[in-house]
């Protein structure tokens, strides 16, 4: 996939990602996924992340299930 066929997200340090903000509850990362056209999981991380506790992963609605566009801890 070239970067050009990639959805184009804009960055604002310690604010937010895309559609994702620092600080986000999983249903919240989740509900502002899908409405980018994304779906995914969230699940217990097996490997603290300091005081993140959860592993979310995220695919475009039409990709296969083991192709991961995005990967947060929250």
């Amino acid at each position: 996939m070239n970067d050009s066929d990639r959805v184009q997200w804009h960055y604002t340090p310690f604010d937010s990602v895309g559609p994702l903000r620092f600080g986000m509850s999983h249903e919240e990362a989740s509900a502002a996924m899908e409405l980018q056209g994304f779906i995914g999981t969230v699940s217990s991380t097996h490997q603290r992340h300091g005081a993140l506790d959860f592993l979310a992963v995220f695919r475009e609605r039409t990709a296969p299930a083991y192709v991961r566009a995005v990967t947060g801890y929250l």
